[in-house]
C-alpha cells in the first residue's frame, strides 16, 4: 500500500538528512506497519518530494512511504499525527497516488522581509537580471536569478516587505530563495530578516501533488 503523506516543516535550521530521519521517527513511533527494503541493511521504504533548503520552512511538503495492509487514510493520519514531533506536523493522506515527484517543476513561496530599504530591494529584484553565484555539485557559476524567477510580487509592510513568488523547483532547474537573500546582500542593501517559507510545489500544469 503506498501512501502519500503532506505535512509541514516548521524548523528552518534542520538539513535534508535529520528531515528524513525525524520522519523515519515518526514513521516508527506511530506503529504502523510499515514496510522495509529488503537485504542486508532494511530500511524504511520512504522518498520526499524536492529537498527543502536550509534556513526554509514548508506548509505543503509531500513523502511518499509504504505499508504491508491495506488502512483506512484517518486512520494512517490519526497515528502519524500522534507520534509528530513539534516541527513536524502531518496534515493529510492520499493512498496510492500516481504522481512522481520527479515532475516536480515550480515552487510558490511567501517572503517576510524586515529591512529599512524595502524600496532598494523592490528595485534590486525587478530587474531584468540578476546575477550571483551558485555551488552546484562542488563548482561554483554565475547564473541569472531571473531566469529561475517566474513570478514575484511586493506588498510593502510597515517594517519592510511581504514577497510572493514562484520559483523553478526541481531536478532540471532548481533555485534555492536563500541565493535571493545573498544576492540583496551583496548588493549592500541592509536586511534584518528573511524568513521565507514554501507554500507548495507543482508539476509543470501547476497542479498540485496532493492529487
Amino acid at each position: 500500500m503506498k501512501v502519500r503523506l503532506i505535512f509541514e516543516k516548521n524548523v528552518r535550521y534542520i538539513s535534508h538528512l535529520e528531515l528524513m530521519r525525524t520522519i523515519q521517527r515518526i514513521l516508527k513511533r506511530s506503529g504502523l506497519p510499515l514496510k522495509y527494503s529488503e537485504g542486508f541493511n532494511p530500511h524504511i521504504i520512504l522518498s520526499i518530494a524536492i529537498p527543502i533548503p536550509v534556513g526554509v520552512c514548508g506548509i505543503k511538503e509531500y513523502a511518499d512511504f509504504e505499508l504491508k495492509e491495506d488502512i483506512e487514510p484517518k486512520e494512517i493520519l490519526k497515528s502519524l499525527q500522534n507520534a509528530a514531533d513539534n516541527g513536524i506536523k502531518p496534515t493529510g493522506i492520499c493512498i496510492d497516488c500516481k504522481k512522481s515527484f520527479n515532475s516536480v517543476v515550480y515552487a510558490s513561496y511567501k517572503i517576510d522581509v524586515v529591512s529599512e530599504e524595502a524600496d532598494k530591494i523592490i528595485e534590486f529584484l525587478s530587474r531584468d537580471e540578476i546575477n550571483t553565484e551558485k555551488k552546484a555539485k562542488g563548482k561554483i557559476k554565475i547564473i541569472n536569478l531571473k531566469e529561475y524567477i517566474h513570478n514575484i510580487n511586493f506588498e510593502k509592510t510597515a517594517n519592510g516587505l511581504k514577497i510572493d513568488c514562484l520559483l523553478n523547483c526541481g531536478n532540471e532547474k532548481n533555485l534555492n530563495p536563500m541565493l535571493i537573500r545573498k544576492a540583496i546582500l551583496k548588493e549592500n542593501i541592509s536586511l534584518d530578516v528573511f524568513n521565507a517559507t514554501r507554500l507548495c510545489v507543482y508539476d509543470n500544469d501547476m497542479k498540485e501533488f496532493a492529487e
